[in-house]
């Protein structure tokens, strides 16, 4: 929750740059997102994958900034304790 927060925090300069913000909630039922979203007062989209079919093709804590185009610009394959932040999302948006 605390990555989620932050990164709604950054939100605004992220829109700013051009971009969206889409977080995928591994949560059992989707409203347990809602909830999420709700209690942590969320800006931005927070899907759920309560059938882990995200979370199987890719890592649950990774992280991809696609471009218009399609393409991943750029990745971040953290660890549970060690996720993008906001600001990393930010420069690499500038680097474009």
């Amino acid at each position: 929750m605390r990555q989620l927060v932050q990164l709604n925090k950054a939100y605004p300069e992220i829109q700013e740059l051009g971009g969206e913000l889409l977080a995928i909630h591994l949560e059992c039922i989707p409203a347990g997102s809602e909830v999420a979203k709700k209690k942590a007062e969320l800006e931005f989209h927070l899907a759920n994958d309560d059938r882990l079919q995200v979370s199987t093709a890719y890592s649950p804590t990774s992280a991809y900034l696609v471009g218009l185009d399609g393409r991943i610009k750029a990745r971040w394959l953290g660890a549970v304790h060690d996720r993008v932040n906001g600001q990393a999302i930010i420069e690499a948006m500038r680097e474009e």
